[in-house]
């Protein structure tokens, strides 16, 4: 039997030069009326949640324990990285918290937490426990292993999580080795936000990263006489119906953050928000049930939101 609350912590070391990927996933049943109005019924309560990234192993000891630990770690829960959470820091000399070079992300109590070494070697998962922002803290259930303790390492959020398919390797040169991981987590086992918001955060950098695209459907009925009559409708010739796509290209630690916990919130398409810089009189929902976030860097990431205008 698989133990849930004991995940094992990979020894996988993301490779940034190639873009890690999360993607959450809800199933909501929609059903549109004649007039234009929807109702929506959600299949499943908490996200699903899939992590893709690529892993290089520089040293031979590395590849080498990789290897070993692979057979494992395909029939064992596992705790991998989402990338919501980034940090950099040091062990605490009795191994107990993590101190972090610079405070950004939020570092919820009961979040799963994964700290690393650089060198693949050493590797722990805690909860976090507690959260200090003063003195840049955070305070896990259980203690790191002795060889970690007071050395850098970095830390970031995780999910349990089971690995998808029989890892295969591309070795590129006699120590360096590259893995594909692909990991799915077992459904609401990890709190991820949800945060209570009624408004679409649009708080995602600069402006310049940001790009906002209007779309309006027109349908043209042909009855086999004269003009062509053109209606501005989705489900009838009634209902005024806008989407948008929203692309941001500078999400901050805090602006990532801010997206899934609303999206988590929403629970994907199931329910409706206002987006008041879109259109401040109308209300809106996710056109998707999948939330795709690509982490560019730690500090870094972008996505793609479809937004559908509503009538409620």
């Amino acid at each position: 039997m698989i133990d849930l609350n004991n995940p094992v912590a990979t020894p996988f070391r993301v490779n940034w030069g190639t873009d890690p990927v999360t993607e959450y996933h809800y199933k909501t049943d929609v059903f549109t009326a004649s007039d234009g109005s929807e109702q929506r019924r959600p299949m499943n309560r908490y996200p699903e949640v899939r992590v893709r990234y690529e892993t290089c192993a520089m040293t031979a000891a590395h590849a080498e324990r990789i290897d070993g630990m692979l057979p494992m770690l395909m029939t064992s829960a596992v705790a991998v990285r989402d990338f919501r959470m980034n940090g950099a820091g040091r062990v605490s000399d009795d191994g107990s918290s993590f101190i972090i070079r610079t405070w950004s992300a939020s570092w919820a109590v009961g979040v799963r937490v994964v700290i690393e070494d650089d060198d693949g070697l050493q590797e722990h998962t805690a909860l976090v426990t507690g959260a200090d922002p003063a003195s840049r803290t955070v305070s896990m259930s259980d203690p790191c292993p002795e060889a970690m303790r007071g050395k850098a390492a970095k830390i970031g959020s995780a999910v349990v999580a089971s690995l998808d398919d029989e890892m295969g390797s591309v070795r590129h040169t006699a120590d360096v080795e590259v893995w594909d991981v692909s990991a799915t987590s077992f459904r609401g086992l990890d709190p991820i936000g949800g945060a209570p918001l009624t408004a679409f955060p649009f708080s995602h950098g600069s402006e310049d990263g940001v790009r906002i695209t209007a779309r309006r459907s027109v349908h043209g009925l042909d009855y086999g006489v004269g003009r062509r009559s053109e209606v501005l409708g989705y489900a009838s010739m009634t209902s005024g119906f806008r989407t948008y796509q929203v692309e941001t290209y500078q999400l901050s630690q805090t602006s990532k953050e801010a997206l899934v916990s609303f999206w988590c919130g929403c629970r994907g398409r199931h329910k409706s928000f206002t987006a008041p810089r879109l259109d401040p009189s109308a209300r809106f929902r996710f056109a998707s049930d999948i939330l795709v976030v690509t982490h560019r860097s730690g500090d870094v990431s972008s996505a793609t939101v479809n937004l559908a205008q509503v009538i409620a």
